[in-house]
């Protein structure tokens, strides 16, 4: 049964799908941009989550019922779908694009103050890596997300005038949104200690998802690869 709910205890596993899911809760569960949430449940456990933000679903169900799936996402709608590779094949989607998953465990060692950076010198930080994984949206709609996400202790960022990285945060940990470095300033170590400074404000899991040609860099600052994720239609 797939029913609308924001209850998710008792689900944690390491999964990027599941991870953005808490971070969406943690960042609008309340308010008024409070985002559509379902769980699926069988024999009365939690076996799986979907969040709509937008037109893309997050969808975190290793082991529900496939035609039960099949059925709520075509009915709720989507745009695109961000899942792990097995939901993927299991549901028959096509994918997009494929990331590997990327896990290390983070023990926090600093207080991030979310009013100590400027959004317009972040989201300008973020724009060098825009050559690589990072697809930023326009100024607007970014600075409506990350502010709310900042206010409610739901974002943690770091910034320097040659580099810059965005995490999401819930309770169980962060996702890397991203990390960006001037492209003449590249090979120098400096995506190494802005990735640290980020880790610096991080509690439980940091996950990543990376293309293949950037996996390197996060196993050599302590990742392992878990799992691949995808986005798909």
């Amino acid at each position: 049964m797939i029913s609308l709910s924001t209850d998710l205890k008792d689900i944690y596993r390491p999964s990027l799908s599941l991870m953005h899911i808490l971070c969406l809760k943690a960042a609008f569960e309340g308010s008024a941009l409070e985002e559509d949430m379902w769980v699926q449940s069988e024999d009365g456990k939690t076996v799986g989550a979907v969040a709509k933000n937008g037109g893309r679903l997050y969808l975190f169900s290793p082991h529900g019922d496939t035609d039960e799936l099949k059925e709520f996402i075509n009915t709720v709608g989507f745009s695109e779908i961000f899942t792990e590779k097995a939901t993927a094949k299991r549901l028959g989607l096509k994918t997009e694009k494929e990331y590997e998953v990327l896990l290390r465990r983070s023990v926090k060692s600093a207080e991030f103050d979310p009013f100590g950076i400027g959004l317009s010198p972040l989201y300008d930080g973020l724009k060098f890596g825009e050559d690589g994984d990072i697809s930023l949206p326009s100024f607007k709609d970014f600075a409506a997300d990350i502010s709310h996400r900042l206010r409610h202790g739901a974002a943690v960022a770091a910034l320097n005038e040659n580099s810059a990285a965005l995490g999401f945060k819930c309770e169980k940990g962060v996702i890397i949104n991203g990390i960006s470095v001037k492209r003449e300033l590249r090979g120098r170590g400096l995506g190494r200690l802005i990735l640290s400074e980020l880790l610096s404000y991080s509690d439980g899991d940091v996950l990543a998802a990376a293309e293949a040609k950037n996996t390197e860099f996060y196993i050599k600052n302590g990742f392992e690869v878990i799992d691949k994720a995808v986005i798909a239609r």
